[in-house]
């Protein structure tokens, strides 16, 4: 389910806009000019200083900046054009709420996996513009415009597709419906070096042993999440 976006104008952004056309005599604006107008939205709607570093996605209207206080953040904003005016949305709230929610998670899965980490990505589409930090945790759960990746050094047993399964549930219950949910087995040198910023690295390198991946799809007959495909990796376990 995805929301419904409200357009919401913020005051002084579509003058902006019109004034930088006035300025150029009329002239294309540029990219440079899109970044700079959505660094000034997210100032004026959440009060943190941002910065445009990632450029835009290929389809041209998207493009991502990172509040200065968490330069790892990538966050989605979107612009449209209408009447002359250009408005902006955002996906900020979905990093403002990671904390609590992979709190929340981790909790769930340490029942099943013993020690682990879990990172929240925020999928890059924007929320309800009326959304704060405040937004209910059942709310955005209920979204599911994000996915979970856990990491684990549980031992890799005959059961780990049924006991996937069953943390997955675990989830449903409390109302949290991640698109995209997967698990890495690590050896546990590598888990304990493990942050947000070396997922990338992780996946290119292939270090982990095994990692179980699945999306979330109400009419699935498992309940919500599909098929868990697995992957093997480079990593090796304490017995090699």
């Amino acid at each position: 389910m995805m929301a419904v976006l409200k357009k919401t104008v913020i005051p002084g952004i579509g003058i902006l806009v019109i004034l930088w056309v006035f300025l150029s005599g009329g002239c294309m604006i540029t990219e440079k000019d899109y970044l700079r107008g959505a660094e000034k939205y997210l100032k004026k709607k959440y009060g943190e200083e941002f910065e445009g570093l990632y450029g835009f996605e290929a389809a041209g209207y998207v493009m991502h900046l990172s509040p200065k206080v968490k330069p790892e953040w990538k966050v989605s904003v979107r612009y449209e054009k209408e009447g002359g005016k250009i408005t902006f949305h955002d996906n900020y709230v979905a990093f403002q709420l990671k904390p609590e929610i992979e709190q929340m998670i981790e909790e769930i899965a340490y029942s099943f996996y013993g020690e682990c980490k879990v990172y929240l990505i925020p999928m890059g589409v924007p929320l309800e513009d009326s959304w704060t930090k405040e937004t209910s945790l059942y709310e955005f759960g209920l979204l599911g415009a994000f996915g979970i990746e856990i990491f684990v050094y549980d031992d890799i047993g005959d059961d780990k597709e049924e006991k996937f399964y069953r943390f997955l549930n675990e989830c449903l219950k409390k109302d949290f419906r991640g698109f995209r949910m997967k698990i890495y087995y690590m050896p546990k040198e590598e888990f304990d070096n493990i942050n947000e910023t070396s997922i990338d690295y992780i996946n290119s390198k292939s270090l982990y042993i095994l990692r179980g991946s699945t999306a979330y799809d109400e009419k699935n007959e498992t309940g919500g999440y599909g098929i868990i495909r697995w992957v093997e990796g480079e990593g090796k376990t304490n017995e090699q």
